[in-house]
């Protein structure tokens, strides 16, 4: 965690605080971001379920799980961003409505 911390006080002037330096991520990860049909696509093809109760998790514990995964390694994650940025239990209800509708 210690780690992180480092990182974060040594890149938070890097940070975006403009719509248009947002702007700026967005176009620079939209590749990236650009497969995520694809991967949608390959779960449904191979037949994987996308749903919570798959592997016998409740939403709940989904939730707790993408809350609390960067306290497992030193690595810099969008979650860690996300948690920084006062956007984890948004970005997580979000995806938690989308799974579960």
């Amino acid at each position: 965690m210690d780690e992180k911390l480092a990182f974060v006080a040594a890149h938070s002037d890097a940070w975006p605080t403009s719509s248009s330096r947002w702007e700026l991520v967005r176009a620079g990860t939209a590749k990236a971001r650009s497969i995520a049909p694809l991967v949608a696509g390959a779960l449904l093809t191979a037949e994987i379920p996308t749903t919570p109760g798959f592997l016998d998790l409740d939403v709940a514990t989904l939730s707790a799980t993408f809350r609390f995964a960067n306290r497992i390694r030193a690595r810099y994650t969008v979650i860690d961003f996300l948690e920084g940025q006062g956007l984890l239990n948004e970005a997580v209800a979000s995806v938690m409505a989308e799974i579960s509708a």
